[in-house]
């Protein structure tokens, strides 16, 4: 690791046209004073900030004491746990689900049966790891299914799709919403942005190679270049040649509305990033997360949100 970012480092200088030696004690100085790590100094051009700009940053540092700040930790199960979050938020849910570990063998394949495609989610991933899709055809598909996932700890999932003007690749494509609730119990949108996955993915995220593009929260049109791995911007999106920039997100007010009200059943999570989807039938809740990432915040689109932050502790 310190080898790569040495290397990073170097090709930094190279391209700033200045000492490799120079940057590195910046960054050092960075990292103590206001607790950035290497990959945000370099990768969200945190190293060209002065220093009231730096001051504003969400860095790595300072979102752990956000994240330690705002969460009764006897409640962060309901958002890390995907069983726990589809009960305590089923009144935001609308699709079919069943927990393999706790229903019987009829009810498995009565389940599996029922949906042509089905969503296999192990219940405590994060960032799409270990989530895929199975289609099923007939029996022979059930009886594979079964033998692989029946009593297992995973959620399975009826697959749901796109609202038609979202339908970008071949993911399910969600809105990251992160909602602030005040000491008062006021809940504030922070930068919603949507992730539209890129090819035969079938997860939207940025690490699975998805893309991000910032949403007014007022408009609810997006306002920023797609934000992809290698820091590729872009207007027109991946593989489908739709143009993003100043696109209208559908059913945006009934988005921001749904993030509201499930926030404000569960005061003691003060701190909050949602994946809402959105379907030709409405908005559903697909997960939370008591520990959003500042990636989403600080490395594209309008940045400088740990002032904002800070005051709704």
């Amino acid at each position: 690791m310190l080898t790569e970012y040495w290397k990073e480092f170097g090709v930094l200088a190279t391209k700033e046209k200045t000492n490799r030696i120079r940057i590195i004690v910046d960054f050092i100085w960075s990292h103590v004073r206001y607790g950035v790590y290497p990959h945000q100094y370099i990768n969200s051009d945190f190293y060209k900030l002065k220093s009231f700009e730096r001051d504003k940053i969400l860095t790595y540092r300072r979102w752990e004491y956000l994240v330690k700040h705002m969460a009764d930790s006897s409640h962060i199960h309901y958002l890390q746990n995907k069983v726990d979050f589809n009960i305590r938020f089923s009144s935001f849910i609308k699709r079919d689900w069943i927990y393999a570990k706790e229903v019987t063998l009829n009810q498995f394949r009565e389940f599996v049966s029922s949906h042509s495609v089905i969503i296999i989610k192990p219940i405590d991933s994060w960032e799409g790891e270990g989530v895929c899709k199975r289609h099923v055809n007939n029996k022979s598909d059930i009886d594979i299914i079964e033998k692989e996932y029946y009593g297992k700890d995973i959620i399975i999932e009826e697959c749901i799709s796109n609202h038609k003007d979202l339908v970008l690749g071949k993911s399910l494509n969600t809105i990251r919403v992160t909602s602030v609730m005040d000491n008062k119990g006021d809940v504030y949108i922070v930068k919603p942005f949507l992730r539209a996955g890129i090819g035969d993915s079938v997860v939207d995220n940025y690490n699975a190679g998805g893309c991000e593009y910032e949403i007014d929260p007022d408009a609810g049109v997006i306002i920023s270049k797609g934000f992809c791995k290698g820091e590729v911007k872009h207007i027109v999106h991946p593989g489908t040649y739709i143009t993003m920039l100043g696109k209208k997100i559908p059913l945006w007010d009934e988005v921001v509305a749904v993030v509201k009200e499930a926030h404000s059943t569960i005061p003691q999570c003060r701190y909050v990033g949602w994946d809402v989807a959105i379907t030709d039938q409405g908005v559903e809740l697909i997960e939370g997360n008591h520990d959003a990432g500042y990636f989403g915040l600080e490395y594209f689109g309008t940045r400088r949100w740990w002032h904002f932050l800070k005051d709704k502790m």
